[in-house]
């Protein structure tokens, strides 16, 4: 037997995560700022993507975002908007179960879901975040956010939001989680 090195492990799991996406039953292509966009300390990687190459939408367009995992897992989607809004966007209302499995590419919101994501005013730059953990850790405290349609939304703003989650994520073993980020630029 032979060993691999951490950057050999990182190529292979790159190149599984972008086989597995151009065989799937969607033509899906990975970006490539959004493969070096991955953490390099970590053989668990998440990658997130719209349908629009540049990011970028008009007001009232619908958004899709589509991700993949190397490993199962559960994903927390949160939206920092433009607003200065912090929203979990999953789990939410009408789709409470956050279970990914590994290799499989997923849009959300799905073709047979009852929201949609759309590009509100103002216009600027959006944050999605995604945190993936391999165990159901809870990311917040529901004290900490307030209903109101499908998507929950934080009470506070981005800072406080990510140094709660921070806290949150402090006791579970580096190795057992990942995150990736991507912006997108709403315009009229």
């Amino acid at each position: 037997m032979f060993k691999i090195s951490a950057i050999t492990k990182s190529i292979l799991v790159i190149f599984l995560m972008v086989l597995t996406a151009a065989c799937s039953s969607t033509s899906t292509v990975i970006p490539k700022h959004e493969l070096e966009a991955l953490r390099p300390d970590s053989e668990f990687k998440i990658v997130l993507w719209t349908d629009h190459k540049d990011n970028k939408f008009k007001v009232g367009e619908d958004i899709y975002l589509n991700f993949i995992a190397n490993r199962n897992c559960y994903l927390t989607l949160i939206d920092i908007g433009s607003d200065g809004r912090v929203k979990i966007l999953l789990p939410n209302q009408y789709q409470k179960d956050n279970l990914a499995k590994a290799g499989y590419v997923y849009r959300i919101p799905s073709q047979s879901a009852k929201f949609t994501f759309k590009a509100n005013e103002p216009p600027g730059e959006e944050i999605i975040k995604a945190i993936a953990t391999l165990e159901d850790v809870s990311l917040y405290d529901q004290k900490d956010v307030r209903g109101g349609g499908p998507f929950q939304e934080f009470v506070y703003g981005a800072d406080t939001v990510e140094r709660g989650i921070d806290v949150k994520l402090k006791p579970v073993d580096a190795k057992r989680w990942t995150d990736n980020q991507m912006t997108i630029k709403i315009v009229k």
